[in-house]
């Protein structure tokens, strides 16, 4: 699985490269945070491939899915994770689960 960060200026080239390594490729994308301004950085190419997903309280469980990869430790580990921030960008694994959401979908009749 590729997961990664990329910055939203740098997504039309990131996307491009994926596509010619994956060019049966469909892009799941979440429906609210600037849904709008990626779709048109992905630009023509990418048009006919973009799904949009519901995004909502996937920044919950992506940062549920970042603690349970990179469970705190040390003194941290006595802390609630409620009560704790990833301590680096976890939109990576938002994008998994709006990917997960967008496979579920279409398993459903």
């Amino acid at each position: 699985m590729y997961k990664t960060v990329i910055r939203t200026p740098t997504v039309g080239g990131v996307v491009a490269e994926l596509l010619d390594t994956y060019p049966q490729a469909t892009l799941a994308l979440g429906d609210r945070t600037a849904a709008k301004d990626v779709r048109a950085l992905l630009g023509e190419q990418a048009q006919a491939r973009v799904v949009l997903v519901d995004e909502h309280r996937s920044t919950e469980q992506g940062r549920q899915r970042y603690f349970e990869d990179n469970p705190p430790r040390g003194w941290r580990r006595l802390l609630p994770l409620g009560l704790q921030t990833p301590p680096c960008a976890y939109d990576d694994y938002v994008a998994v689960v709006i990917a997960e959401r967008y496979l579920t979908s279409r398993r459903e009749p």
